[in-house]
């Protein structure tokens, strides 16, 4: 199982720490889609049961509005929406 505990700063203007726990250790596959479901930024981290945090940096030049965050860990998935300003 995966929990998003918080996404901060939201909005965001050029970075968002994640914070995350997962009931098993694994690979955590990080998404981050626009609002056309187009992946903009993906990254791979490996993770420990429990809480967890990964940073999501250099989005500066993404354009305002809404975003997605979406973790997936062994099949389970879990999606956030975040605002750029």
């Amino acid at each position: 199982m995966i929990i998003v505990e918080s996404i901060s700063p939201n909005p965001f203007s050029d970075y968002l720490n994640v914070f995350y726990s997962v009931s098993e250790q694994g690979e955590v596959m990080i998404k981050m889609m626009d609002y056309t479901g187009q992946i903009i930024y993906h990254e791979t981290a490996h993770v420990e049961k429990g809480l967890n945090t990964f940073r999501i940096a250099d989005i500066e030049k993404f354009e305002s509005g809404n975003y997605f965050v979406n973790l997936t860990l062994n099949g389970k998935v879990v999606t956030k929406k975040v605002m750029k300003l």
